[in-house]
C-alpha cells in the first residue's frame, strides 16, 4: 500500500513493474517524443499505477484483465504525433490510470 514517483528518462523503450495493493506515479514526459514507442509492462493485483503522458501520445492497451482494466482518460489519448505508449501486463482486481501530464 505504498508507491513512489518515477520519471522515465529520454531513451527509455521498455519498463516494467508489479503493483500489489498499491502503485506508483510514472511520468513519461521525458521518455515520449515524435516517433518514439515506449512499452510499459505493468502487472497489477488489487492496485495500479498512475501513468502521466504529454499531449499527442497515442495509447495502445494490450493488457490482459480479470475483473479489472486500464482507464485511459480522454484527454490523454493523443494522435501519435508525440509517440506511442503500449501498455502490457496482467491486471487482477486493479488497473492503471493514464492521464495527461499537467
Amino acid at each position: 500500500m505504498s508507491g513512489r514517483d518515477i520519471v522515465l528518462e529520454s531513451g527509455t523503450r521498455d519498463w516494467g513493474n508489479l503493483a500489489f495493493w498499491g502503485g506508483n506515479n510514472i511520468d513519461l514526459t521525458q521518455a515520449m517524443g515524435p516517433g518514439r514507442i515506449v512499452t510499459l509492462t505493468l502487472h497489477a493485483i488489487m492496485g495500479g499505477n498512475n501513468v502521466f503522458v504529454p499531449e499527442g501520445v497515442r495509447v495502445i492497451d494490450q493488457s490482459v484483465a480479470i475483473m479489472a482494466g486500464n482507464d485511459i482518460k480522454r484527454r490523454a489519448q493523443g494522435d501519435g504525433s508525440n509517440g506511442t505508449l503500449v501498455l502490457k501486463g496482467f491486471l487482477w482486481w486493479g488497473g492503471n490510470d493514464v492521464k495527461l501530464a499537467e
